[in-house]
Formats: structure tokens, C-alpha cells, sequence
């Protein structure tokens, strides 16, 4: 049996973007995933290097200069301490 697509159908013609509940960014709905599953103190920060979990009065801010394209850019970052810091410095160089 062939089957009939009639306007009554509930087949949908919509795209697949447009059949989901919240029609949101991905990026919007993963961050409020992770702040609902947050472990730990929401007052740590993580390392921009090492990922390691710190306070944020004892980070270590430090403005990182990397190649965007055939221009420099700047980015400041905060880490664990000044060692982290130059590693992602060296990881940024050309």
C-alpha cells in the first residue's frame, strides 16, 4: 500500500530545524546545559591553559597575543600561574 500525503496528514513538510520544541541557537541551550549540571564551587575559574580549577582572586591574567589571519590579535586570559601563561603563549606562536 502506497501511502497518500493529504493536508490532513501528519507527516511533516517543515524543515528540521523548525520541528524542535525551542527553536534556539546550540551554543544558548549547551550553555545552560552546563550551568544546570555545574559541579563544584561556582566561584572557581578554570585555567585557560591546564583547565585546573583556581579562585578568581589568585588568577593570573595575562594578554595573549596571537596571528588572526595575517593580523595580530590580543586576547586576555586568565590562568593558574605565569608558567601556564607562557606555555599557551608558546602554543599561540607560529
Amino acid at each position: 500500500m502506497i501511502p497518500v500525503i493529504t493536508p490532513r496528514s501528519d507527516w511533516m513538510r517543515s524543515q528540521a530545524k523548525q520541528q524542535t520544541a525551542i527553536n534556539r541557537k546550540p551554543g544558548f541551550i549547551r550553555k545552560i546545559y552546563n550551568v544546570l549540571t555545574q559541579k563544584g564551587d561556582p566561584t572557581l575559574i578554570k585555567c585557560a591553559y591546564c583547565m585546573k580549577e583556581i579562585p578568581e582572586e589568585t588568577a593570573y591574567e595575562h594578554e595573549l597575543i596571537y596571528i588572526h589571519g595575517s593580523i595580530l590579535a590580543r586576547k586576555k586570559k586568565k590562568y593558574c600561574n605565569s608558567r601556564c601563561a607562557s606555555y599557551d603563549q608558546m602554543a599561540h606562536e607560529p
